[in-house]
This record gives C-alpha cells, structure tokens and sequence, in this order.
C-alpha cells in the first residue's frame, strides 16, 4: 500500500502541485492511513487455520480436495449431504440417500467408467475396476483405503442393540465419503455431472459378486454397491488378533502390574487426552513392529526404513494392531458379529480405540524415535533393510459399453436421523 501511494504521488505534474510543500515522505505519512482505511486490507486467512475452516464450512465454500485433506470439512460435507438426502428404504427412518432428480438414471452394472484421453494419466491408471467397471481402478481403491484409514466401516445395529431403541445404520455416513473420496481422486468438481452419476451409483448401483454355490459351480449375483465397499473395507481385520498376545507381550505384562493395572485400562480408550508414562509409549510402538514379520498384516518388509514405516505402511494397519490388543486386555473374546446385526457396543469400542492410537500413538510412528522417545527407545533399522527389485507395468485398455437403466425415486422424508458422535461416545441427531 505504502508503495502505490508513493507511486502515485510520483505521477503528479508538475512536482511542485505535490502536498506539504512537495515533501513526499510527509505525504505518504499522511495519506497511507487514509488509503488502509478506504480499502479496508486484511491479511488473507492462512489455510488449514481453525478460522479458515469454520469460514469455509460456513458459506459451504469448499471442494472434494479440501474433504480429504480437513476431517472438519468432511464430517460438515456428509452432514449437509445426509441432511438433505432421505430412506434408504421406505420403511427406515434414518436418512441420507440422494433423492433422485426427473430424468436421472443410475448407471447400470454393464455401464464402463469413460476416461479423457487427453488427461495427464499415468500408464495403466486408467484402467475400469474389475468387479466394478463403472468406477476406475486406481481411483476407487484409493477411496477404500482412505475410507479404511478412517476407520469407517458400514454397520446396521438392530433396535434391540441400539441404545436408542430403534435402528440405526451408518450407511449414508460412509457413502458419502466414497463418493468425497473417489470424486477428489478423479478431479471431479462438486457440481458436475460426472459427480452426480458417481454419487448416484454409490447410492443406488448394483454390480456382479462372482462366486461358488455348494457344488463349486460358478455362481454370479447382482448385489447393492455397499456390499462391494463393505467387502473391501473390512478386508484383513480379522488378520491382527491371533498373533496379538505374542507381539505385545512385553506391554502385556506391564499392564497387568497391580500398580498400572487401573489407571492404564482408562487410558485405552480415553480419546488420547491423558498423560502416560514413557515406557507405556515405547511398550505399544514396539508390539506393532513386532507385526513385521507376517506378511499379511504389515505388508513385505515394512521395517525397511524409518521413512517407509512411517509414511508407506497403511494406517489401519497399525489402528487394527492395537485395536485388537484393546479388545483382549478388557476381555472381549466373542468375535465380531455380522456386519448387517452389529453390537453398538462393539461399534462404540472400536471408535474410541481409534481415536485413541489416531491421537496419541499414530504420530509416534513414523521412524523418528531419538524425537519421540528422547533416546529412551533403540531399534536396529540395519537388520531390516531391504531393497526390493524393480517391476515392469503392464498396460492395459479400456473398451465402452452402452448406458442404460432407472431406478424409482422416493422423497419420504424421516423422523429423525441419528450419527455416532465418537467424542460424546453415543448417537446424537443429525
């Protein structure tokens, strides 16, 4: 500012009309106040801030990108989305599903995902999914993994199990951010076409399950696409628990000390908000790395490098470890029931378990140990190291199919609609 007013000044002919007797510094003094005020400059709101994203939340002034990237922002998209959706089904009283415009169909299970050759991609990416071939490889498991990394898992809860008396499902919840995540992994913007047909297809699309009858014949099926997301989010949970006890024993033993036996049975579960003493810490990194050596939970050689197991080794993976850790020192030895008939307790447990390792375990696990264990904590990354040998790509092309098919619409709208607020640890109105 101070420079546009000396620039201006400067363009004044002859000098000498110049104010203050042509003092030009004394003038700048004078006018730079004035010119702030009329003007009115504020800095601009660094991105990411909590004042930025109230802001944006507040005139809806955001994209699928930022959903990805701000939890807040994601949980205020879902909402409003949900908010103006309605039943999955006539019957249910919990809402969230779009409601279908005049004219709009879904595609259907033979439509193909349709890319522009033009778009920068890269070799192979391009490819349909298999088992979904409206929806782009690359794009839709990146949407699971995120949707895994959050901890966000499709349950119905009967009304005899849900603390509320009546039924509850977080299937909208989890839909919409598929839809959040598989839109920003595409490029798609909020209001496009392509956005609808992608939110339309996650609501309301079918797609072939390929499987075997009891005769070992061959047996194709066309089910909803949440059965498909559900089988792919759920995929390898079940991996953490049989080896738990063993990876973890030295935390174990700590923990059933008479002294620590109370005091860290709260701190399970407690949202990350309490202290805890260092060798709590170093005991709990230590079981997950203790995991390296199975293949199916960690992955191959994830004790590779400090960079690797910090920034290439999933999150859930790590989540799954020590959830399952939570579940047997509270004694909780019953498997998980059937996603469809889920115990909200079980549901509840999970939630605050992971809140817990996203808030106060998570960000220990990233390699740096001199940082985060003050030294306390030595682990020979030598022994681990691993090169693997380098993979050719192969690349493969995509062919069109035709369009077709429309699903009636329902604009019932219902009585209330319950989301579980992991903070408050119970369901709360939307």
């Amino acid at each position: 500012m101070k420079a546009a007013v000396s620039q201006g000044l400067a363009q004044i002919r002859p000098q000498t009309n110049l104010p203050h007797d042509g003092n030009k510094e004394l003038s700048v003094q004078v006018l730079l106040p004035i010119m702030e005020k009329v003007f009115d400059v504020k800095k601009p709101k660094a991105k990411g801030t909590e004042s930025w994203i109230q802001r944006q939340m507040a005139k809806n002034e955001y994209g699928f990108r930022e959903c990805k990237e701000f939890p807040p922002i994601m949980r205020h998209f879902v909402h409003r989305s949900m908010k103006e959706g309605k039943p999955r089904t006539p019957g249910e009283t919990q809402a969230g599903y779009p409601i279908m415009r005049e004219g709009e169909t879904v595609p259907t299970v033979d439509d193909i995902y349709e890319f522009n050759t033009g778009l920068p991609f890269k070799k192979g990416s391009t490819r349909p999914s298999r088992e979904v071939p409206f929806f782009r490889s690359a794009s839709a498991d990146g949407a699971v993994l995120d949707l895994k990394n959050a901890c966000k898992y499709l349950v119905r809860v009967k009304a005899k199990d849900s603390p509320t008396g009546e039924e509850w499902n977080n299937f909208a919840e989890v839909l919409w951010e598929f839809v959040a995540y598989y839109c920003h992994y595409e490029g798609i913007s909020m209001t496009s076409d392509m956005a609808r047909r992608v939110t339309l297809y996650t609501f309301y699309g079918l797609y072939i399950q390929v499987g075997k009858d009891s005769k070992k014949r061959v047996v194709r099926k066309k089910k909803p696409l949440l059965n498909w997301i559900h089988r792919k989010t759920s995929n390898g949970r079940s991996r953490f628990a049989a080896k738990c006890t063993h990876n973890f024993a030295k935390f174990i033993s700590l923990f059933n000390k008479p002294e620590n036996l109370e005091q860290w049975t709260r701190l399970l579960t407690d949202g990350g908000a309490g202290t805890v003493p260092m060798e709590y810490l170093i005991a709990i990194e230590e079981g997950l790395r203790n995991y390296a050596n199975d293949v199916h939970t960690m992955g191959t050689r994830p004790l590779r490098s400090p960079y690797y197991w910090g920034a290439k080794v999933d999150k859930w993976r790590k989540r799954e470890a020590y959830i399952a850790l939570v579940r047997i020192l509270l004694g909780i030895l019953k498997d998980y029931r059937q996603w469809d008939c889920y115990i909200f307790s079980d549901y509840s447990l999970r939630q605050k378990s992971a809140r817990t390792f996203d808030k106060r375990h998570f960000p220990l696990s990233d390699g740096d140990d001199e940082t985060h264990f003050d030294g306390e904590y030595e682990f020979d990354w030598e022994q681990h190291g691993y090169s693997p040998r380098k993979k050719r790509k192969l690349i493969t092309t995509s062919c069109k199919r035709k369009r077709s098919g429309v699903v009636s619409t329902n604009t019932a709208t219902p009585s209330q609609v319950m989301v579980y607020d992991v903070e408050k640890d119970c369901l709360v109105p939307l």
